[in-house]
């Protein structure tokens, strides 16, 4: 996803589900773990939390605008560049949040 404030872009990669509530008004969490509850907008995060420092600093004043754009890709979208990775993308995920 890419998360926009002000005039910061940051691009902050993370995994999503279908079985995300995104029901909390106030916070939004990009976690580390597949751990989720209402404020959470994407798992597995690949960006360690100081790395979204520079885009997280301004939401603190209740009047900016958070723009967030997600890229939804399914694992048939993904053409892998190594050959011996192919059955890995074939295969149905082993994610415990896919069903």
């Amino acid at each position: 996803m890419v998360l926009e404030v002000s005039d910061i872009k940051d691009n902050a990669p993370a995994h999503g589900h279908l079985g995300l509530p995104l029901t909390d008004t106030i916070r939004l969490v990009i976690r580390k773990s597949t751990y989720i509850e209402p404020a959470t907008i994407g798992t597995i995060g690949s960006k360690p939390p100081a790395g979204l420092k520079e885009s997280v600093t301004p939401l603190r004043d209740p009047e900016t605008v958070l723009i967030a754009y997600f890229d939804v890709l399914r694992l048939d979208e993904i053409t892998s560049v190594c050959a011996s990775s192919r059955p890995v993308l074939g295969r149905p995920s082993l994610h415990p949040l896919t069903t």
